[in-house]
Formats: C-alpha cells, structure tokens, sequence
C-alpha cells in the first residue's frame, strides 16, 4: 500500500534538487545602487530663453528641490523658469538694482543688493511681497516660510529689522553699541528664532558675539525679555563667524575662520559640540542635517587636512560621513537635498551627503562659476557667458 508520505517523498527530493543544483546556474538580476557611469546628461541651452535680458547685465541666478525650477533676477526684473527652461512668470523691481543679490530657501527667494532701499520676496507663483527699507541695506536673508531678515545702516547706528510672510513688521532691534556691529540674522525655519551675528571691534581682535532673539511676541512678554533676547554666545574671542544656519529641530550651525560650532536651542540653549579649523576654508555647505566643507591653505601644517580635501558631517554629533580628496584642485562646492557638487576644472561630480558615495561626473572643459539642483535630475549650470540646464538620464541598455 502506498502511503501519502511515500507520495510526497519524491517532491522533497526534486524541490531540493532544484534548491542546490539547478537555482544556483540561473542568472537573476541583482540590484546595486547606480553608479556614475550609469548615466548622460543632456545639455539644454539656456541662452535663448534668457535673451531678454540686457545683454550688459547678466541675472543672478537661484535654485533649489523645492522650487520647481529656477530663478533668474537682473537690475530690473526677476524671472521664473520652469524645469524645462520656460519662463511662467516675471515682475519688474519698482526701483532699479545696480548689483543684484539673490537670498534663497525652499522654494523662496529675496532680492536686493548691498545698499537697496527695498526687498522684493518671490515664489514660483510670482511676487510674495515687497518692503521698502528705511536706509540702506547691509545684509539680507530669507526662511522657508518667506519671512526676512534686513539689517540696514544709518548714520550712527544699525536697525534689524524682521518681516512676516506677508511683508508686516515683526521685530525691529536697533544696535547702537559704536564698536558692535550687526553682520548677519538668519531666521529659524519655523520663525521662532532670529540669531543676529555681530562683529565686536573693542577687543585686541576681531571677535564675534551671536545673540538669539524670540520672534513669538507671546513668549517675549511672558518672560518679560529685553528686546525679546533668549540668549547670547559671547566667547567667541578672535573668530570672525561668515555664516550661520539653523539646521534641524533649530541647531544654530556657525563657521568661522577658526571652529565649526552646533548650539541647540531647545529644550534649553547650549552648545552641541565645536571643531577646531587648522586650515582656511575655500567652500561651505549647510543641509539640514549635515553640512560640507572645502579646506584650503593649512594653518596648521601637522594637524591640517590636505588642502583640496572635502569632507560631510553629520550636524547632529559632528560624525563624519566621508572624506572627498581630489586629483585636480576643487573650485567651489554647492548641494542640493541628499547630494553636494564638487566643481572642478574638468566638470561637476556629485556625492551622496550620507555616505560620500559618487552619484554623477559631468564633464565639461568650460569652466562653471556655480551650479544649483532644479530637481534630483536636473542641475542649473552657470558659466561665465552661457547658462544651461543639464538633464541627468540613465544609459540605454
């Protein structure tokens, strides 16, 4: 009699042959991540659509993920192209710019220039607001809610002055301290915070000082805060801090010619961690939640990087997520979301910002002066004469 065990015996003897013996010979595709190689890049010439634009000015030029496109400002206009190159929309300055600058985050951009006496504030749907300042405008800055931060001269002191999303006036701080002078305000991502760096000239040497001010009014008359101050960094003895960021959960990230400091904010104000600098720095980066830097001529020839080196790091524990060296010497570094841009004389090569790994190489012999992400696979590449908008697809097999 044969017994429904004897029935299934052959089964399990020919599934396990075929587990052994026969699987191991058929070839499935395996996955890995995309390397450089896996991809060309299609250039769209930009020159064309930028025509209209006074051929003895060329626009300043800003981009990011979440715009959508990419920005171009001139002494009269600012205009916005979409990912194609097409422009969607433009509007005029009501005065005329003789030096543009163009500040930008998360889809916003704030245009003016050193000495302006307005900012105009812009999305991809057109003109957000426009201010007119009461003097002349030193330093500018913009958050991803559209909220700026002006800080403006006048003839014996200086104003600070903050603006909503719609262009109403939120906080005005005057400094009238003779040998204190504001340099630079950046705007938390949430408009809670405003942290103001100033250049202290009354000690042996230049030296800095960061004051952080609250924004919500609630907050500052609850805890009856002079001028809205929460807190102050004040041992910044002969460092002359030349950008500051606020990153996730509202870290300050400062640099400076001598250190690499985190500060938190919340739930109490303290500092992180802070690295010491033993070279001069020729780039930098701020994401949100790490950050590049571009070493140059060492300081310190035994504890320096090599110069050319680009590193990433994690804002969080200032961990160190890759190490960059270069053949050829880098000339600027840039990013977008989740990659940063090393731009050399040969072409553009982008790495991840977790682990360093290289996603792209263009190559190009024109030197490029800046480059923006439009989108994950669409940069925005500016040359001294041309501008142009570079594709990324992946090879036909």
């Amino acid at each position: 009699m044969i017994t429904r065990r004897k029935l299934i015996i052959p089964f399990i003897i020919a599934a396990i042959i075929i587990i052994y013996v026969i699987i191991p010979y058929i070839n499935f595709p395996r996955f890995r991540p995309a390397a450089s190689d896996d991809f060309i890049f299609i250039e769209i010439d930009l020159e064309r659509s930028l025509s209209s634009f006074n051929a003895h000015s060329r626009p300043v030029f800003y981009a990011d993920e979440a715009t959508g496109g990419f920005f171009a400002a001139s002494r009269d206009t600012i205009k916005f192209y979409d990912e194609t190159g097409v422009m969607k929309n433009q509007a005029m300055y009501s005065a005329a710019l003789e030096n543009p600058v163009i500040r930008g985050t998360g889809g916003i951009v704030a245009v003016s220039e050193r000495g302006g006496t307005h900012i105009y504030v812009y999305s991809n749907g057109g003109m957000v607001y426009t201010v007119p300042l009461r003097h002349p405008l030193i330093s500018l800055s913009v958050n991803e809610r559209g909220e700026t931060c002006a800080i403006m001269q006048r003839e014996e002191d200086y104003l600070i002055h903050v603006f909503t999303q719609t262009g109403s006036l939120i906080y005005e701080n005057i400094s009238s301290a003779k040998d204190i002078v504001p340099v630079l305000g950046t705007i938390s991502p949430d408009g809670q915070l405003l942290a103001v760096v100033y250049y202290d000239y009354s000690r042996v040497s230049l030296s800095s000082i960061i004051t952080f001010y609250a924004l919500d009014r609630q907050e500052t008359i609850a805890q009856n805060l002079p001028d809205a101050i929460i807190g102050s960094i004040n041992d910044l003895e002969g460092e002359a801090v030349f950008a500051a960021r606020f990153t996730e959960r509202n870290r300050l990230l400062f640099i400076s010619n001598k250190t690499v400091t985190c500060w938190e904010t919340s739930p109490r104000m303290q500092k992180m961690w802070e690295r010491t600098l033993y070279n001069e720095l020729t780039g930098a980066y701020i994401f949100n939640d790490s950050f590049a830097l571009l070493y140059g001529r060492p300081t310190d020839s035994e504890r320096a990087e090599r110069a050319g080196t680009a590193k990433i790091f994690s804002v969080a524990h200032m961990e160190e997520r890759a190490t960059i060296e270069s053949a050829s010497p880098p000339m600027y570094i840039s990013g977008g979301k989740d990659a940063l841009i090393i731009a050399r004389s040969t072409g553009l090569t982008a790495y991840s910002t977790r682990d360093g790994r290289e996603l792209w190489n263009y190559q190009t012999p024109v030197q490029t002066f800046h480059s923006y992400f439009v989108s994950n696979d669409k940069i925005l590449v500016v040359h001294e004469n041309r501008t142009a908008l570079l594709q990324r697809q992946k090879k036909t097999e």
